[in-house]
This record gives structure tokens, C-alpha cells and sequence, in this order.
């Protein structure tokens, strides 16, 4: 049955499966050896045909018949096919244009039209929207052929169309292709970027002249436009044509016509016309009296809710921005837009209140339009207030009025003092008052109705100003008096009438509510506006004490009103409690209760009671409600519309020596288990929740290894990263920082976004390094938060993950399978999912990195780590056996190496000496192009130092496409394996054999089946210490993106990248590492249901502030509130007892939302939260001076230290690892209930 193409023959079968990765290697290879190349004459039949020519004729069939299924998957549903076979054919059309499948004569170019032809025809298909993989089409119009030959295909296929026989689909995916045709920006007329070599003569002129293509790029937008085009796509064209063609045109004026009609129409259209035609009148002189004209019909309620409003009032202001335009235009325009602007929207009035202040500004002769006002006018009006402020009933108003008649006579004209003071009743003026007309008269009206009911106040501030100052002096005249013990006693006796006020039990202050709520919500604001209405007085001599701080009177009033009445407590209340959360001792608070300014420790004490109570009610709801709710409708967590919550643990050990030791006085060695819930934030209510996503035994081993599609993935994550650090380190570069997205997008972002509700649930008195206690822990879990029946045999109703470091993880699944005799799932403890963290997962990625690329003994070694280490002098960096201990100085470091060789690959790749230097890698006109052109130019960067320094040697494709050999060689031995004998048997010599092994081991030998063992390669040609550096910045890259991944909660990359460290940890013998990371994309890939498994993979990580980028991994969590806990019991000292230590546990989380609100209310920033970054600009540019001379290729040449270093994924053995995954598949099949 199997030949000596046996192997090849398997390859073939899994062409079918998997084109991209293999169409493309197989005929990539047969392209670039000739194989395909065929030259027969045409009347030569097949049986003249030599064997070789046969071979080359049939893989030439199979050629174009890969060529035609890669052409029906560009209309395949997944767009992620759709791309994969579209980058499939460009590399076909690329290597066809450097070796050819058939023969061309001198006169015509190497370009393969036929097939470019065929890919063209397929995007612009009449019946499929190709609009979302034209966006990928786009990077291959970067070369000049492509885009010549792209032009006269398009160009042809629209002259041979007509009105009836276009569909609006075919339409709108021709403009889409127009849309992403560019020209270079530079002024050579000669092009000379192509994708193949062209012979030289006459007939490939037309190609390299720019002329000539812009000439093509004319008439077929011009042919183009003749169609009509519907409504979406009439306006997409409109929205490009200024920027995107016009420039590229040999002469714009061609489009006048199309504008201009376009123009006419009105509506939206008109609005995305007019910056083209503007253009034309002002760029290229056509002429168009009726412009202004134009637009000022434009300007209707309608332009007010279109979503092209914003980019309508930028063009206008641009048009009316000249100062020589007739004011009476500019005026016909403003008073148009208010009137419109009566009944716009909220939103639109924020663009049409400037734009008319604009107007009115640039042309001061339109303030008219606003008011007109005689000094006649003005003298009147006050002449009227001052005679109505003489006869006010209000002495203080009747004074002022004298006042300022007395002192501003040249504004009161021929009213006088002496005529005011001797008349009971307002005179009418000697003069009579010329009569009030239209809006005077309504004037004269109001003021009338004042004068009957003069209330308020009626003069300016400067008329108060003076009258204050006059009662200033008044106020001390008499204060420095006999009078003023008197007035001090009435001070005095106010005050103490407003203090008994406040404290009295009928004004219910704020400083009486002392209940949780009420602490962790008070507010100075509302406790100053108390003092304000209840004790005036008192609060601006406490004010004023203060300098108007409002902290100040706040703190100051309560100290003052607790020693007036102890149950004006609240503030003493909360600066007890934040005192108890930061450690102070008991002495401490007793001491600040003396001097008043906090609560005693028994009122403390008695007050973290209520806390407890709070934090119950909390775990209430985010744990216990979910149970309940199951429980009563006996259904799964899918059905039930309550907070679910995952579990997440650690344990904690304490160590506590005496001052002197005795036989009494020991050592005590405390071992606890703190237990918190986490919300669960992303939850997928869709998904079936009734059946596992497959049978672990039947899922093929390369599942479980990064594919090709993994690995294209990383890649451009390792982009995003690259490009980030060469933006902040490379000052040429640095202009490119705002075009680049500050984060990965993923389909939860939203949610990740939001702050994590967590609570600790318990303190237990187990340890996790007992067995028994383990399993004791799994059962106060099983009973208190996992949804089950009652009765003596209860089941499990829904399961929750239950989260820790990898010994955890461990621990509990020993516990559980201790347990697997239970006559139930409840009594198996089988209600739990394991799930190793991140930050572990972290630590154990970073310790394979110092394993692997830190010796001591390598100090010597140029560019080596601990060679960088010395340099910088990071004396906090002790290598392997420090780096669980020190993690964060450690991480840093490998951060900042990383950096510093991606900046020195920068500076080699871009052929400059130093960051400071500026290159010749750099965009004409950066300003001018957008965002997206900027941010593509600094990832074909960052991918040229990729590809060229990072993936040398890369064993990652060779791992993938072994690992599927593998297991098609398994199914298909399995395929002979006989169910009744229990015994596999050889089809073609029908021998029986009773393993797996034996069978495969006649097949090769017996069969010519393909051994896929790896050979050792240790050739003298490789640059060892290029692929040490490339190696090194693979994994600090991994890292780099693991960590970002739980930053922003992905948990996509996260179960991607546990692929790729699975394979680390497996040539790192990291054996818990990677027996977890395979358990863990176990329950992602198959042992769960979708729901849980989605659930499982996506509520990784908890966010404490909120907002992007600020989540951590679980165990992290888990690990800062360990850390909390340990500070508690320090604090308590020698009184500390298990039982002291868990109240204060759990009340933890209370007192940190009374010191957050203080905090906040106090206006301070919050300890502990984020730390302010540090600049290593200084040594990562020291680093990278030094690395700069290893991006030279030397073949042969190694680190002393890390000799004949190879690839870190081609220490691992595919065929162990295979067997290593088909065995642990087959024990998670008997040991997961």
C-alpha cells in the first residue's frame, strides 16, 4: 500500500484541509525549482510525452486546479479563508513573476496577466461584496506593475459594461479597488518599483512612465462616472475625489462636469460636492458665478442632521473666511443659520452658535444685527432706577441710591440730589421724556412693575462696593466702642444657639450617620452645606480660620462639634477605621481618641462588626444569590439572570519568632487559605450550556500546537510591540506615535474596561499542603457556593472555576482525584474547573528566559545578558534562582534588554549610527498623508526587522506541519484497527499487531511509510549568536504579549500564547507548567461546555480601577490580598489569633471604600494604585549601542558561553511531544468527571 512516496502522497491528502499553508509551500517550492515550467510543442500528443514531462504536466494540472478552488474560497463566508486565499494567490502571482509556468517571448514581460486577470475578475464580482478584502488587497499596489496591469484590467472590463448589465454590488466593489490605487509622492517620472524584472524594450515604457499611468488612471475614473452609480457609492466616490483622485488626475478639470451636476442635485450629495468643486474654482480656475449663491440654498434645517454636518461647517467657514467679502452676504448667512438654529438639535447648536460668532467677528458691521443702542437710551434708563431706588421702602436701597446719584452726576444728567430728597413720590422730569416706541415701550412696561414691587436690588456691583466700604467704617467705628463686650457677648450667644442646633436630634446631621453606607458615601460638600444653613456664623469663623479651606472647616467643625456631643461621630468613625486598614495599633487610636480626634477602640472595634455584617451582604450578592436561584429552579447558571462569580485562592504563611526563645516560646508557623469571589464580566448567554465541545481522545494532537494561522497571528502582535518601542526610542521615529493604535482591539474590550467587583469570601485554617486539608477546602467550597440538591446524595447543579498559582491547581486536582470513588459528582468535588493563572504563568515564562539566556559565567560575552546586566549595573538582577523572589526587578530587566534589541535591529536596519540620528527610511509630506499610510510605513518597519532578526531559524512551522503528519499517520493506522480481534491489521499484507507502535514500526519498515524522527543539525554555517538574540526576543516578545493580553483581558491571545508556552515550558523540562497549560486549552478546546469554555477563557483577569489596560491575572489579585492580610497581622502584633485575623479579613474590603471616598474627598490621589513610569531612555540606548555589531551575519560564530546555540522550538522533539499529548489525552478522559 505505501511507496516511497508515501510521504508526499500524505502532504497531497492534506492539501484538501489546509491550502493556504500547503498549496503555498508545495507549489512555492515547485515554482521556484522549475518543476512547473513546461515547454511542449502544442501537436505533441501525451503519449510522446517523456516521464519527467508527464510528471510536469500533471502537477501543472493540479496547479491550476488548486488555482481555481483558491478562486471560489475568495467568496467563502469567513472572511479570515477569504483572506488566506487571496494572499495565496498574490504569492502565486509573485512567484510566477520571478520563474514562470510557461514560456514568454522577449517581446512581452514576465507579468503573469492571466492569473493576475482571474484574481481581478474574482474581487469584482457582480454578485459578492468584496468591499472587506480589498482592504488587504491594498498592500500589493505598492509595486508599479501591479497597479499598470490592475488599471487596463479594470480599465477594459468597465468599457465593455453597460447601464443594464452592472450590478450595484459589482459597482460598489470597482470603486472600492479605484479607492485603493495610489502613486508614489515623489517627482521621478521613471517608476521602478516592481514586482518582476522587465525585458528591456519599447513595450514596457508604457509601465514605468507615471505619466502613462496617470493617463490610464484618467480615463478609467472618467469611464467610471459615465455609470449610475446608487446612492452609497455616489457618495463614497464624492468623499475621496479632493484627496484621493483629484491629484492623481493629468487634468482635474474633467471631472467639472460630474461636479457640478452633482452639485445641482441638493441634499447630502451637494454637502460632499462641494469641497471637490470649491477646489476646482479655486485650485484650477474654473468658472462658477453662482457659488455663493449655491450654498446659501444649502443652508436648510435638513444640513443640521446629516452625518456629514461637521465636515459642511468646516468647508463653510473656509469659504466664508475672507474679510473682503460684502458684509450684507455675510449677514444674509448668519441671520439664516440662527433662524435655523431655533429648531435644531442640542448637538448642532455647539457648531452653528460659534460659526455665527465667527461671522460676526470677522466682519464687525454685522454686530447690528445684535443691538443698537443711543447714550440718550442709557442716561434714561438710570435716571428711571435711581428715582424708584429713592422711594423704596428699604433704607439700605434708598441710601445707596443718594449715593451714587451723588457721586456719578455726569451719568444722572439733569436729575439732582436736592429734587430726589424733597419729593415723598417719583416727579415726573422737567423734560418731558420722549415716548417709548416698540421694544422701549415694553421696557417701560417692566420697569413699571418693579417699581410697584421693589424687592431686589437694583444698582451694579460698584454701587455695592462703595456702600460696603462706607459700612465697613461705620461697623468699626462702633466695634471699637464701649459697645464691644456687648457685641462680643451676642457673637457668642448666637454661636452657641447655632452649635445646639447642629447637635440637636431633630436636625438628623450628618455626623450622627454612622452606618456603613453612610461612612463609606460622606461628603464635606453636604456636611459644609449643612453648617451654612443650620450654623451661619459659626461657619464663617471657622472658614475664615482656615483660609476658606473646605477640608479644613469640614474636619475642624466635627472635632469641634464631638467635644460639644461623642455622637457627632462619623468623621471619627472613618479616620478609625482608615487608621485600623493602614496598621496602626491599638495604643495608636486610644492615644488620637484622648486627643479627639478619633473613636475609641471599643467603639472602633464594635463599629468593624457592622462592617462584617456589610461585607456579608456583599458576598450575599455576588455569591449566594446565584446559588440560591439554581437551587430553586434546579437549571443550569444559563438560565438564571443573577452574578455569576468564579472562585479564585491562595494560601497564606506566616512565620513569627519570638524575642527570646524558650521551651515556652517558639516559633509559630501559621498556614491559612483565603478564598475570593470575582465577577464574572463577560458572559455569553448564547451558547448551548447541555454538551461538551468534544471527546478529548478524538481531537487531533496538533490542536494543542500553534498553527500557521497561530503563528501569523503572534507575528502581527510582535508588529504592534515593535513598532510601539520604536516610537518611543528612535527620535526620527517618534513623529509616528499618534498614527499608531495604543492598543490590541478584541471583542470584549468594553467589558474589560469595567471595574471588577471581588470580595473575599473566607479565611480558612487549612493548609494547602495538606491533603487532607485540600480536600476539606474543596468541601466548604462544594457546600456554601456550589448550586446542588439536597437529600443525602446531592448533585451538582452548575460548576465554577476555581482559580490559583499552578500548586493550587495541583493540590486540589490531587483532592479531586482522592475523591473519585463518591457515589456522586458532589461527593467527587467535581463542582470545581481548574484554572492556572496568569502572573504564575508569567513567573514561569520568565524563569525559562533566565534558564535559558542568563549565565554568570557569559558576563564576558558581548551582548549576552548578564553581559547587558553588567553594563547597566542592575545589581537587583541575580539570574534563574532570583526570579520568583524579585520578580518585578527581574521582569524589567528582560523588558528593557528586549527594547534595547529591538532598538539596535532599528538602528541596523535603518543604516543609522545612533537614536538621535535621523534616516533615510522616512515619508515626504508626513503631515499631508493620513493616519493609516503613516501607521502602514512604521509596521513595514517594524516587519523588516521581524523577519530579517527575529525569525531566523524559526522551528515554529516545522513543529506545526510535523505535528500534522504525525496525526494523519495516527488516524490512519487507527483506521485499520479491528474492533472484534482488538488487534490492528496490515491492509496489504494483512499481518496483525496488537500496539499502535508495532504497527507504525512495520509500516515503515515493511511499507515505505515516511519516518518523521528529527534529525540533529549542528552545521558550522548558522550565526549562533544571531539565533541566541533572535531566540531571546522571540520569548521576550511572547512575554511582552502574554502580560498585554491579561492587561486588556484578552482571552483569545491568552489561550493562543499557552500554546506557544506550553512548547517553551516542554524544552525548559518545566513538566507542571506544561501538564497545566495542556489541562487548561483542554477545557477551552474540548472538556467544557461552549458556554463554560468561553466563560473560562474570558474572565481571566479583574480590573480594581477600571478603564483600558489596567487588568491584572486573578492570582494576582489574590497575591495582593494576601499581601493585605499579612499586613493585618503584623499590625495586630502578639495579640494576633486566627480569629482577630479573619474579622479583619473580611473587613478589609469596607474600610477601603471609606478611605477611597476620604481620599476623594479630600482631593488626594490614592496610595498604591499605579506607579509613576520610569525613564530608561539611558540605558536601553547604552544597550543598544553594544548590540548593534550582532545583527551582522557571521556564519559560525557563537557565545562562549552558549555554544552551537540553537532555536529554542528546535530543542523540542515533535514525535516525544506527540506521544507526551496523545498520553495525557488519554488520562484527562478517565480522570475528569
Amino acid at each position: 500500500m505505501f511507496s516511497g512516496l508515501a510521504y508526499p502522497r500524505l502532504l497531497l491528502l492534506r492539501l484538501e484541509s489546509n491550502l493556504q499553508s500547503e498549496s503555498l509551500g508545495l507549489f512555492a517550492l515547485y515554482l521556484s525549482s522549475g518543476e512547473l515550467f513546461l515547454d511542449i510543442p502544442n501537436d505533441l500528443k501525451e503519449a510522446d510525452l517523456k516521464k519527467e514531462e508527464k510528471y510536469k504536466l500533471w502537477l501543472k494540472e493540479r496547479y491550476e486546479e488548486t488555482i481555481a478552488k483558491l478562486i471560489q474560497l475568495v467568496h467563502h463566508e469567513n472572511l479570515n479563508v477569504k483572506e488566506l486565499s487571496l494572499c495565496t494567490l498574490m504569492r502565486f502571482v509573485l512567484e510566477e513573476a520571478q520563474l514562470p509556468a510557461a514560456k514568454h517571448c522577449q517581446s512581452k514581460t514576465h507579468f503573469p496577466v492571466a492569473l493576475f486577470r482571474r484574481v481581478v475578475l474574482t474581487l469584482t464580482s457582480a454578485s459578492c461584496d468584496s468591499t472587506a478584502l480589498i482592504g488587504r488587497f491594498k498592500e500589493y499596489l505598492s509595486y508599479d506593475d501591479v497597479r499598470y496591469h490592475l488599471m487596463r484590467i479594470l480599465h477594459k472590463q468597465i468599457i465593455s459594461k453597460t447601464q443594464d448589465t452592472v450590478s450595484d454590488t459589482y459597482l460598489n466593489n470597482v470603486e472600492a479597488l479605484l479607492e485603493q490605487i495610489d502613486f508614489p509622492s515623489d517627482e521621478m517620472e521613471e517608476l521602478n518599483h516592481f514586482l518582476t524584472k522587465y525585458p528591456e524594450n519599447e513595450n514596457t515604457e508604457k509601465v514605468k512612465s507615471k505619466d502613462e499611468q496617470r493617463k490610464i488612471y484618467t480615463n478609467l475614473w472618467i469611464d467610471f462616472l459615465q455609470f449610475k452609480l446608487p446612492n452609497c457609492v455616489y457618495k463614497k466616490v464624492l468623499t475621496i475625489l479632493h484627496d484621493k483622485v483629484m491629484p492623481n488626475l493629468t487634468n482635474p478639470l474633467y471631472l467639472s462636469d460630474f461636479l457640478t451636476a452633482s452639485y445641482d442635485i441638493g441634499g447630502a450629495i451637494s454637502l460632499l460636492a462641494l469641497n471637490s468643486l470649491f477646489l476646482l474654482v479655486h485650485k484650477h480656475n474654473l468658472g462658477y458665478p453662482d457659488f455663493y449663491e449655491k450654498l446659501y440654498a444649502l443652508f436648510e434645517p435638513g444640513v443640521l442632521h446629516v452625518k456629514y454636518r461637521a465636515r459642511f461647517f468646516y468647508l463653510a467657514d473656509q469659504f466664508l473666511s475672507s474679510t473682503h467679502l460684502p458684509s450684507a452676504m455675510v449677514a444674509a448667512f448668519a441671520k439664516k443659520l440662527a433662524r435655523i438654529s431655533l429648531t435644531a438639535p442640542a448637538s448642532a447648536l455647539t457648531i452653528t452658535i460659534p460659526f455665527i460668532y465667527n461671522l460676526i467677528n470677522r466682519h464687525p458691521n454685522c454686530k447690528i444685527l445684535i443691538h443698537r443702542e443711543t447714550p440718550e437710551d442709557t442716561q434714561r434708563k438710570i435716571q428711571h432706577t435711581i428715582i424708584c431706588g429713592i422711594h423704596a421702602k428699604n433704607k439700605e436701597t434708598m441710601y445707596c441710591a443718594f449715593s451714587y446719584l451723588a457721586l456719578t452726576p455726569q451719568r444722572t444728567g439733569d436729575l439732582s440730589v436736592a429734587a430726589c430728597a424733597n419729593e415723598m413720590e417719583p416727579q415726573p422730569m422737567t423734560e418731558s421724556p420722549v415716548p417709548f416706541q416698540g421694544k422701549e415701550q415694553q421696557a417701560h412696561e417692566r420697569e413699571q412693575e418693579v417699581k410697584k414691587k421693589p424687592k431686589k436690588q437694583l444698582f451694579s456691583s460698584k454701587v455695592t462696593y462703595r456702600t460696603k466700604a462706607s459700612k465697613d467704617k461705620l461697623a468699626r467705628t462702633i466695634y471699637s466702642s464701649s459697645l464691644k463686650p456687648h457685641i462680643l457677648a451676642c457673637l457668642l450667644r448666637d454661636i452657641n444657639k447655632e452649635m445646639s442646633s447642629v447637635v440637636s436630634t431633630k436636625t438628623k446631621s450628618i455626623l450622627r450617620q454612622i452606618k456603613c453606607d453612610s461612612l463609606a458615601n460622606f461628603s464635606m460638600d453636604l456636611f459644609n452645606q449643612e453648617l451654612q444653613v443650620q450654623a451661619p456664623l459659626t461657619y464663617k469663623i471657622i472658614s475664615t480660620l482656615v483660609k476658606d479651606s473646605e477640608v479644613g472647616t469640614s474636619v475642624g467643625s466635627a472635632v469641634l462639634l464631638n467635644f460639644r456631643n461623642k455622637h457627632m461621630s462619623s468623621l471619627h468613625h472613618i479616620i478609625a477605621q482608615v487608621l485600623d486598614r493602614g496598621g496602626a495599633t491599638n495604643e495608636t487610636i486610644a492615644t488620637l481618641n484622648k486627643l479627639g480626634l478619633c473613636v475609641s477602640t471599643s467603639a472602633a472595634a464594635k463599629q468593624q462588626q457592622e462592617l462584617l455584617k456589610q461585607q456579608m451582604q456583599h458576598i450575599e450578592k455576588l455569591m449566594l444569590q446565584e446559588r440560591a436561584e439554581i437551587e430553586k429552579s434546579g437549571m443550569k447558571a444559563s438560565s438564571v439572570s443573577v452574578q455569576s462569580s468564579d472562585i479564585i485562592g491562595d494560601n497564606i504563611d506566616i512565620s513569627r519568632n519570638p524575642s527570646q526563645m524558650s521551651v515556652d516560646r517558639r516559633r509559630k508557623s501559621w498556614h491559612w487559605f483565603l478564598l475570593v469571589g470575582l465577577e464574572k464580566r463577560i458572559i455569553n448567554d448564547a451558547l448551548a450550556d447541555d454538551y461538551q465541545l468534544g471527546d478529548i481522545c478524538r481531537i487531533d494532537n496538533s490542536v494543542f500546537v500553534p498553527s500557521v494561522e497561530d503563528c501569523s497571528s503572534l507575528e502581527e502582535h510582535f508588529i504592534f510591540h515593535i513598532a510601539h518601542v520604536l516610537v518611543k526610542n528612535v527620535n526620527c521615529l517618534k513623529k509616528y506615535a499618534s498614527c499608531l493604535p495604543k492598543f490590541i482591539e478584541h471583542s470584549h474590550i468594553h467589558e474589560s474596561s469595567q471595574k471588577s467587583d471581588y470580595a473575599i469570601l473566607d479565611i480558612l485554617d487549612k493548609s494547602e499542603n495538606k491533603s487532607e486539608d485540600m480536600i476539606s477546602i474543596l468541601q466548604y467550597i462544594h457546600e456554601n457556593f456550589i448550586p446542588h440538591t439536597e437529600g443525602d446524595n446531592p448533585v451538582v447543579l452548575s460548576r465554577k472555576v476555581f482559580g490559583g498559582d499552578v500548586l493550587t491547581n495541583e493540590r486540589a486536582y490531587s483532592a479531586q482525584l482522592a475523591m473519585l470513588n463518591g457515589s456522586t459528582d458532589f461527593d467527587q468535588l467535581a463542582g470545581v474547573i481548574h484554572r492556572p493563572e496568569g502572573l504564575h504563568r508569567m513567573m514561569n515564562l520568565l524563569l525559562f528566559i533566565y534558564q535559558t539566556f542568563y549565565k554568570k559565567t557569559s558576563a564576558g560575552d558581548k551582548g549576552s545578558l548578564a553581559y547587558l546586566r553588567n553594563r547597566v549595573g542592575r545589581i537587583d538582577v541575580q539570574g534563574a534562582e532570583e526570579v520568583i523572589g524579585k520578580y518585578r526587578s527581574h521582569f524589567a530587566f528582560v523588558e528593557d534588554c528586549l527594547d534595547a534589541h529591538l532598538v539596535a535591529a532599528a538602528l541596523k536596519y535603518m543604516e543609522i549610527k545612533d537614536v538621535e540620528e535621523a534616516s533615510k527610511f522616512r515619508q515626504p509630506l508626513f503631515e499631508a498623508l493620513p493616519n493609516e499610510e503613516q501607521r502602514q510605513f512604521i509596521y513595514s518597519i517594524a516587519r523588516g526587522i521581524l523577519d530579517r532578526y527575529i525569525k531566523l531559524s524559526d522551528g515554529l512551522n516545522v513543529i506545526s506541519m510535523k505535528a500534522q503528519a504525525l496525526d494523519a499517520q495516527v488516524n490512519h493506522i487507527n483506521s485499520m484497527y479491528d474492533n472484534h480481534l482488538n488487534k490492528f491489521i496490515c491492509q496489504p499484507c494483512n499481518k496483525k499487531y496488537k500496539t499502535l507502535n508495532g504497527m507504525k514500526k512495520h509500516l515503515q519498515k515493511e511499507h515505505g511509510m515516511a519516518d518523521l524522527e528529527e534529525a540533529d543539525d549542528s552545521s558550522s554555517k548558522y550565526d549562533h549568536v544571531a539565533i541566541y538574540h533572535a531566540s531571546f526576543m522571540k520569548c521576550a516578545l511572547l512575554l511582552r504579549d502574554t502580560n498585554d493580553a491579561y492587561k486588556m483581558g484578552d482571552g483569545d491571545r491568552v489561550l493562543s500564547n499557552s500554546k506557544f508556552q506550553m512548547l517553551l515550558s516542554r524544552a525548559g523540562n518545566h513538566t507542571k507548567y506544561q501538564l497545566w497549560l495542556f489541562r487548561y486549552m483542554a477545557n477551552c478546546l474540548c472538556l467544557l461546555t461552549p458556554r463554560m469554555a468561553y466563560e473560562y477563557k474570558w474572565n481571566c483577569s479583574a480590573n480594581l480601577q477600571g478603564g483600558l489596560g489596567n487588568n491584572i491575572p486573578c492570582d494576582n489579585l489574590v497575591e495582593l490580598l494576601v499581601q493585605t492580610v499579612k499586613k493585618a497581622v503584623y499590625a495586630q502584633g502578639a495579640n494576633a489569633t486566627f480569629t482577630s485575623v479573619r474579622k479583619a479579613a473580611l473587613a478589609i474590603q469596607v474600610q477601603d471604600e471609606i478611605k477611597n471616598n476620604i481620599q476623594n474627598e479630600c482631593d488626594k490621589k490614592q496610595s498604591g494604585k499605579k506607579r509613576p513610569p520610569v525613564s530608561k531612555l539611558v540605558d536601553i540606548s547604552a544597550m543598544a549601542s553594544e548590540l548593534v555589531s550582532i545583527f551582522d551575519f557571521v556564519p559560525g560564530r557563537e557565545h562562549p558561553s552558549f555554544t552551537g546555540f540553537k532555536d529554542v522550538f528546535l530543542n523540542i522533539k515533535v514525535d516525544e511531544l506527540h506521544k507526551w499529548l496523545t498520553m495525557n489525552k488519554e488520562r484527562l478522559s478517565y480522570e475528569t468527571v
